[in-house]
Order: C-alpha cells, then structure tokens, then sequence
C-alpha cells in the first residue's frame, strides 16, 4: 500500500509540473497573439455595428420614395375622381389674397394639424386651384403618417405655389413673402424634365433651410398629369437627425466625421469645438484633423492623442464615414481580458492537475473484493451497483457489470412504465386527464348492461366559438382554456356523476337520475360559465352550447344515446348558443333542414342573392339623415325575400358568414358610389362584422382589399361589432379595433347592454359609438329600469366622447324622450322600415332638397 501511495504521490508531482510549465510556456506566447486577433475582432465588431446601423438609417428612408409615390398616385386619382369646379370652390374657400400672396386663411386653417396653401402672384386658373386643393387634401389625411418617419411633407409647382405639411413649423405659410422662389432651388429644379428626363425620385446636395436654420437633404419626385409636368412632391430630412444614431456610435470621447463625394466635411468633432455641421465650407478643420482623416494606417495621432480610425462609406449619398476611437478604449479592454484569462488558466491549471493525481491515487487503492460481494447483492436488488475500485482491468470488469445491471433493471422498468402508461391512454384524454371516448362507451355498456340505475341522461357540452381562441390567441392559449373548463366542471359535479372528454371542446357528461337532474346540471353549468375564466394573464368569456337526452326514453344504445345528446347539442348552437336543449325526434329533420340552407347559402353567395336594405340614422337635434345602416337580406329564387332571422345562424354556425359580411362591405361602397354620383355627401355607413370575422387575422387586408381604389373615405364607414364578441378577450379585440380605427375606419359596439360590460373593460376599447340595444330603448316609456339603464349608457358614453345611438325608436314619444335625455342619434321604424337602396337613395334626395328650400 505505502508503495502505491508513493508512487502516486510522484505521478501527481510530475503531472502538476508539466502541466503548470507548459501552461505558462503556451500563455506567454498565446498572450501577444490573442492580444492582436482580439483587437482585430473588436475592430470588426464595431465595424459591423456601424454598418447595421448606417444600413437601418438607409433603409427608413428607403420609403421616402414609396411614400412621394403614393401621394402622388392619391392626388391623380382625386383629380380623376373629383368635379374640379368642386375643387376650386373648395380653394377659393379656404384661401385669402394679401397683396401678390395668396394663402391659407387664418380662420379655417390650423397649421399645426392640416397642410397650407401658398401662392406668389396672380390669380390662378381653375384646373390649377383644383391640382393645389387635391394636393391638400390627400396631405390632411396622410400627412400625420407620413411625418413619423420624415420631418415634412410638400408639393411645389412652377408658378411660385406649393402645399407643404410642416408640424414643426405650423407658421410658415405665413412667413411667405413676395420675394419667395422656389423654382430655382434643388427642391424644384432636380425634378424640372430637362434636368430629370426619367421623371424619378432624386436625392438633392445638403441643403441649409433658412427657416429652421438647420442643413437638410430632400427627396424630390417630379409628379406629370396626362404626360404634363405639373410640380414635385418631397420629404425633408434635417442633418441632425438623419446623423443622430451615428454620432452616439463608439465609446465616449470618440470623434465623428462625415466627408461628401467631393471631399468636404459635413459633420466634424473635435475634442475642443465639439459637434459642427458645415457642408458648405471647412470651418473648424484645422490640419492635425485633415491629416488624421487622409491617414493610410488605422492607428493615427490628433492632437497628441492615439486614435483607432475606421471609415466606411454611405454609398447612397457617396459620403464617407469616419469614426475615431480613442487607443484606451481599445486596448484596456483587451489587456483585461487576457489578464482575467490568464489568472483562470493558471487556476484550472492547478485544478486539473491535483484533480489527475487524486483520481490516480484512489484507482490504486481500490478493493477488489468489493466487486465480488457487488455481484452476490444485485441477485436480491436490482439497483444494486459496483463501487469497487482498482486498476484497470479490474474497473473495465466492474463499468461491463454495472451496464448489464442497468440495462436489466431499465428494462425491467421501462416494461412496467409502458404498461401502466398505455392502459392509462387507451381511457384518459392526455390534455385535461379526464375520461375519453373509450372508456364513455365502456362506462356506457357496463351501465345499461347491469342496470344499476333507474335511468341517468347524457350531457353534451360544446364551447361556443373555441375554435376563434385557437386562430387568435393560439393553440397554447386553447389548451390551457380547456383545462380550466374541465376543471370547474369536474368540481360542479356530484361524486356519482362522470365527464368525459371526446375531442376538440366536446365534454360528456354522465349523470344519474331522471330529466329533472339532468336540467338542474345544465342550468347550474350556463351559470358557472358566466364568470370570465383566467388564462394565461387573460380573462375570457366563454360560453356553452348544451344538448342532453335520456335513457331508456330518448334512446337505448351507447351509439344511438350520443347522437341524440349531439342532436339536442347542435339545436341548442342553432338557438343562440350559451343554452340548454333537450333531445326531440323532430330534431333530426331540423338538422337535414340545416344541412340543407347550408348548400342555398353556398348557391346565394355564387349568384349574388343577398342584397343590401337600408335603415336611415337621423340625428335627435336636427331631424336630419346623417347615416344609414345596412341591413342583409336573402332574395330567394323561390320563398322571395327572407330576414336574416331564417337564416343567419346556419350562416354563423357553417362560417358562410364571413362572405356574407364582404359581400355587405361591398354594397357599402355601391352605395357610397350611388349617393356621390347624385350628389348627396357626408353619410356614414354602418356595416355589421360577425365574430368570425373579428377573429380573422386577415381581416385588415380583406377591409383594404374591399375599399380597393373607390376613393371612399375610410372614416365613412362604421363597422359595428356586438357587445358578447369583443368581451370574448378584451386584450386582442382592443388590439383588432386600434388597427381598425388607424386604418381610418370608425368603430361601434351593437346591441350595448345585453353583454358583461364594465366600466373598465370599456375604457380599454378605442370606439367611436355606442349603439343601445332594442330590448332597452322600446319600454323606456313604461319601464323605469330600462329608463335608469338608456340614461346611464348615454351619460357614460358622453363622458368618454363617444356617439349615442338609439335602435328601434317606433314612436314619437320615445323620440322626443330621447331628445331630452341628449341621445344623439335615432334609427327605428318611427323614421322609416329598411327599405331597398334605391328607395333610400329617393329619401335622402327629398329631406335634402326639403332642406335646401
């Protein structure tokens, strides 16, 4: 033993001295290798920062030319599409002469919210007070979007006349004088057709703007009118900020420096006179800095400091970039670095080595007997492993016995876990753990079969609209939603009841007892979901669609009790959802009724037989129509015309609704053509927006898509969607309607009252309207409750700015209730029945002409 414990200790000597000896051999000369590779890779990294960065600065202004495109290709079409006689009365309105300048008036015009009009000379023609009024009116609805990226928006002609959309300056229509020409500038001049024959976007030279007294550059765009040069549209962007995430690039006390194609500064630094913009001279550099900028060699010296030079170029306007970094800022990270490096070298060093001597050292010691009695124990227990320790041989035969023990043992293991994991499978649902269909149709025979009970009833649950929670929340969301279902079912039920899980949101339910206790159940369960459900940081409001039937009198097999609790489930969805029914005979033929208006539903979409009627919406103070809501309707080959009662839920159950929908947002905008070609203006147009269609991921598109080139404006149209469908999810619905509201689209809540609103959930929503449902509005004569509730909706939405509008007014004493509670707008029979578009078209003409005289 104290031969083996000798000769350990010497290899372990031997092992530590070598290895420490090489350690610092290798680190010795590793240090000054690692030093240079480590600065290089500094040198790349900061490189490559400043190359994202230049080319994200690039790529915002990549849309500069998109952006001019688009407001260009705006104005053409709303030249094309407007009266220009209606233009220019429009111009003549908003504008003012003073002398030789005509501008915007101060009374109509608020700088800082709308573009201006400016004019230098005489009066002009028609066809040009229609191209600057056409102009304005596509800046005031884009200009806001188009100046989160660029500092301005403007449109100049030849005739010493523009519109401009300045935020920053809202005074500088204004500050026009007689002696202001800008056709002579690059604003102008780079988009003239001699000096721009292409007609395309130009970036113009670093350009000093007097009235903000900052440089810029600009992107012109010529912009022609049936092959006419008519002016330029342009995007400024300041110096200041197109530069500011360059000049922040490096460690502090580095120096920024930026040269045009001809070699000039535009941006320099220096230690002493700090930041200077000076495109057009070279104020400031003096020649310690022009010899650090003209350096061959990365390291250069400015004013008795050591700097690491890096230059790369800005191709798009072929300027140069130039970033000093101190040599301190280089270097002491590094020499940190290795220092840190080289002290965990030496450490593990000494680790590793003490580490091989020990492990040496025991091997020797190792008990051989120990393997021996290890053999003897594992015959009695498996897990029994060898702990013997020796050499070599004696260790290899010692790893070999404990592999084949474990293998034996996880064998052994691995047999029993998948037995008892697939006898659990075959009967549990492996998401929520209860009961699956398997073993319903076990507990189903063995139930009828011993006859242990009198009678029991099937329960068939389905959640109402699950499949929306999937497509907008995803599937993480569904799953865990389905859990927390099933465990406050679970914990509703009685110890002899029994659910079961089938698939998808379907749960069973096998009650006991006679129809009395299966309805008592389905009450209890409509009121259980009534509460929202946490998910994930989420509150949802979901809720049941309930079928039930019994045995023996509904049914007698497993096979035929199923479908009749499927049927009953199906005819509860076809009622409303978020109710109960109980299995009746008829209900077979209603579900081939149902599968039947399915297939004409297909056929109407295809031949067009849904049409448009429209109910006017008066305003309470006025009496006039100020908009219309459309309402769908089927015009049948052979039943005539059928109200969306006979119908719509087929549609909402089978998804034939979101078509349905398009094809109503396409007679909005027929309407919307109608009304404009006999001259009538300023109606909104309320649409309806199904829940399948708010949960749509592509619903934005599909609006746009819809809107297409029409020219009708976006904020004309009023898409409502019910009460129930945005409390659903509060979050992603007040995400949804924000898109929609940004779009320029208005948004309205339908049926107010008849979900589970709060206060606080509706202070999350962006809308513009309230709608009150019906069932309050038609007893408020009669009914002090409903009096309370349409007097508070009306005061609450007020409060948060938003419109009233009152449905199924029928007489004129609700009405002029309505006038004196302050509801601001009116829709019923009392005003009119939905009637055909062309007979609305024929109202609205006559109030307006009665208007006029």
């Amino acid at each position: 033993m104290s031969v083996f414990s000798s000769l350990g200790r010497q290899f372990t000597t031997l092992v530590i001295g070598v290895f420490l000896a090489g350690s610092l051999i290798g680190l010795s000369v590793l240090f000054f290798v690692i030093r240079d590779l480590e600065i290089e890779g500094r040198i790349a990294q900061t490189r490559e920062m400043l190359q994202q960065i230049i080319e994200v600065d690039l790529a915002e202004l990549d849309v500069a030319t998109a952006s001019l495109d688009r407001f260009a290709a705006l104005v053409e079409r709303r030249l094309r599409a407007t009266d220009p006689r209606t233009l220019a009365r429009r111009f003549d309105r908003l504008v003012e002469r003073r002398g030789p300048l005509l501008r915007s008036r101060r009374d109509r015009f608020d700088p800082a919210n709308e573009s201006g009009i400016f004019r230098v000379g005489g009066e002009p023609d028609l066809m040009h007070k229609a191209l600057l009024m056409a102009a304005k009116e596509v800046m005031d609805i884009y200009g806001p979007a188009s100046t989160l990226q660029f500092d301005d928006v403007w449109f100049l002609t030849p005739e010493r006349d523009g519109v401009i959309y300045w935020p920053g300056e809202p005074d500088f229509v204004y500050s026009v004088s007689e002696e202001t020409d800008y056709t002579t500038t690059p604003w102008l001049r780079l988009a003239l057709p001699e000096q721009n024959p292409d007609g395309v976007a130009r970036w113009t030279p670093v350009t000093f703007d007097p009235t903000p007294q900052k440089w810029l550059i600009s992107r012109v765009r010529p912009f022609y009118l049936e092959g006419r040069f008519q002016g330029a549209f342009g995007h400024d962007i300041y110096l200041d900020k197109l530069v500011g995430r360059l000049t922040v690039a490096g460690p502090a006390g580095s120096l920024h420096f930026i040269r045009d194609a001809e070699g000039r500064l535009i941006l320099a630094e220096s230690p002493r006179s700090g930041r200077l913009f000076d495109p057009g001279g070279r104020k400031g550099v003096d020649l310690a800095m022009a010899r650090a900028l003209s350096g061959e060699t990365p390291w250069v010296e400015y004013r008795g400091a050591r700097y690491l030079r890096l230059d790369l170029p800005i191709e798009r306007f072929g300027w140069d970039f130039t970033l000093l970094i101190p040599e301190g800022d280089v270097l002491s990270p590094v020499n940190r670095y290795l220092a840190i490096n080289a002290l965990v070298l030496v450490g593990i060093a000494l680790l590793v080595s003490v580490a091989i001597g020990l492990f040496v050292h025991y091997r020797i010691n190792t008990r051989i007997l120990g393997l021996a009695s290890d053999f003897r124990a594992f015959r009695n227990n498996l897990s029994h492993r060898a702990e013997v320790e020796g050499d070599d041989e004696i260790r290899q035969l010692a790893d070999g016995f404990n592999r084949l023990a474990d293998k034996i043992e996880a064998d052994h293991h691995r047999i029993r876990a998948h037995h008892e994991e697939l006898k659990y499978l075959a009967n549990h649902d492996e998401l929520t753990g209860l009961n699956n269909r398997t073993a319903m149709r076990a507990d189903l025979h063995s139930l009828i079969q011993s006859e242990s009970v009198p009678a029991f009833s099937l329960i068939f649950l389905d959640l109402d609209h699950f499949k929306l929670v999937n497509d907008v929340l995803g599937h993480e969301t569904g799953d865990e939603l389905l859990r927390r279902v099933a465990t406050k079912i679970a914990w509703l039920l009685d110890p002899r009841d029994r659910i079961y899980r089938l698939g998808g949101d379907e749960f069973l339910i096998l009650k006991p007892g006679d129809a009395a206790a299966a309805e008592v159940l389905c009450r209890k369960l409509l009121e259980l979901f009534r509460e929202p459900i946490g998910v994930l940081d989420r509150e949802l409001h979901v809720t049941p669609s309930i079928g039930y039937c019994c045995w023996p009198q509904d049914a007698e097999t497993p096979e035929s009790l199923l479908k009749c609790a499927d049927l009953a489930m199906y005819h509860a969805k076809n009622e409303g959802r978020n109710t109960y029914a109980r299995y009746r005979p008829e209900m077979n033929s209603e579900m081939d009724m149902q599968f039947s208006i399915q297939g004409e539903l297909h056929r109407a979409l295809a031949n067009r037989e849904f049409v448009a009627w429209c109910q006017p919406q008066h305003d309470i103070a006025t009496g006039e129509i100020v908009g219309v809501e459309l309402l769908v309707r089927w015009q049948h080959p052979e039943h005539g015309l059928l109200t969306p009662d006979r119908f719509i839920g087929v549609a909402e159950s089978s998804g034939i609704i979101v078509d349905i929908d398009r094809a109503m947002l396409e007679n909005a905008v027929m309407l919307h053509e109608a009304l404009t070609d006999r001259a009538l203006y300023g109606l909104s147009i309320s649409v309806n927006l199904s829940a399948l269609n708010l949960a749509a991921r592509d619903l934005p598109e599909m609006l746009a898509e819809v809107m297409g080139d029409t020219g009708l404006p976006d904020d004309r149209i009023v898409l409502e969607v019910t009460e129930t469908t945005v409390m659903q999810d509060v979050e992603s619905s007040a995400e949804l309607l924000r898109a929609l509201r940004y779009a320029g689209f208005q948004v309205a809540i339908d049926d107010f009252g008849t979900g589970y609103s709060s206060l606080g959930y509706l202070k999350r929503l962006p809308l513009d309207e309230l709608k009150i449902d019906r069932s309050f509005v038609k007893d408020i004569l009669r009914d002090e409750d409903d009096l309370r509730i349409v007097t508070s909706v009306i005061e609450l939405a007020h409060s948060m700015g938003l419109r009233v509008v009152a449905e199924g007014v029928e007489d004129c004493e609700t009405f002029e209730l309505l006038r004196r509670l302050g509801c601001d707008i009116s829709q019923g029979y009392y005003h009119s029945r939905p009637v055909p578009v062309e007979e609305f078209i024929e109202m609205v003409a006559r109030a307006q002409q009665r208007a006029v005289v």
